[in-house]
């Protein structure tokens, strides 16, 4: 027991010494030093290390915010200009609009009051009731595309004014002139007065030579024109025929009645009394009172409302109101 305790003793010290064979094989019964605890200076300096790290993080915190802050106004007051300059816009765009507007408000009454002095020229001088009812057509579209309620009343006056055109019998002028062609026509066929002359007349000369110095005829409407002057007194006629058309064609009712007295005072004179003759003066004195004038009492009254409205409700405008669009 002895020499065991002995030889456990030797290996056990050949085994810790340093550079021992032992040494390697029993790692786990040898154990290193162990570390060092810092000391109070180390944990100190690592203190005011981490310290001022934290001091520099903060620093650059602060400047950061400051930098952020500062792009936030810039982008206010870049937004603040922008609503301002999206209202000029807006503004700008709503007076461009009112003056289209106003334009094409203006261009359309333009075109109405044309095409309505069109149709009643048109239905006045020419009798040309077809174009006068198209022209008033085309006058009622553009007045249609008005939406202002102004002319709400304007476009009922036109529509009656339509409706009563359409219900217009054809102008007479047209029959009174066919009837006035008619008997001008019909004056050459009555019967001429017979060609007399005073007995012994052909062979006295001084008898010849006083009927050209003197000339008695009685003071009456109805005497007969002599031979010599029907030539004279045709010619009157046919100017108080044309007369009566040009009075006809103006529809100048007094002046056409004048020209027809005249034409059957021309007929008495001209031509003995017949029956053809009494029935010419008759249908003369039938054309004499025929109306001239359209029994229309509505026309002109829309082209006429059309024009005291736009003296008081058109605002025209001014070439030199211009908006100021803002740019960038």
């Amino acid at each position: 027991m002895v020499a065991l305790v002995l030889t456990i003793a030797i290996l056990a010290l050949l085994a810790f010494r340093p550079g021992s064979p032992l040494s390697a094989w029993l790692p786990g019964l040898v154990s290193a030093p162990g570390p060092q605890p810092p000391t109070l200076d180390q944990r100190v300096e690592r203190l005011e290390a981490t310290i001022a790290d934290l001091r520099d993080e903060l620093t650059q915190q602060t400047r950061r915010q400051s930098e952020t802050a500062a792009a936030l106004r810039v982008a206010r007051e870049e937004l603040f200009g922008v609503r301002d300059r999206a209202a000029l816009l807006e503004d700008a765009i709503e007076r461009a609009s009112e003056r289209a507007r106003q334009a094409e408000h203006l261009l359309r009454l333009d075109e109405a009051e044309l095409l309505l002095s069109l149709g009643q020229q048109r239905l006045l001088l020419a009798d040309d009731l077809d174009s006068a009812l198209h022209a008033y057509a085309l006058a009622a579209q553009s007045l249609a595309q008005l939406a202002d309620p102004a002319f709400v009343t304007l476009r009922q006056s036109l529509d009656q004014e339509l409706a009563a055109l359409r219900t217009l019998r054809p102008d007479r002028r047209i029959d009174i002139g066919r009837g006035l062609d008619a008997i001008e026509n019909e004056i050459p066929t009555l019967p001429h007065p017979a060609a007399t002359r005073p007995a012994g007349a052909e062979g006295s000369r001084l008898t010849r030579l006083l009927d050209r110095l003197v000339q008695v005829r009685p003071i009456t409407d109805d005497t007969l024109i002599r031979t010599d002057d029907r030539s004279t007194a045709e010619t009157a006629l046919g100017l108080h025929f044309a007369l009566a058309r040009l009075a006809l064609a103006s529809r100048d009712g007094d002046d056409f009645a004048r020209a027809l007295n005249r034409i059957d005072a021309w007929l008495v004179r001209l031509y003995p009394d017949s029956l053809a003759r009494q029935a010419l003066r008759s249908r003369l004195r039938t054309l004499a009172d025929s109306p001239l004038n359209l029994d229309l009492p509505l026309l002109g009254s829309t082209l006429e409302q059309l024009r005291q409205q736009r003296g008081t409700h058109s605002t025209p405008i001014d070439p030199a109101d211009r908006s100021i669009v803002p740019t960038e």
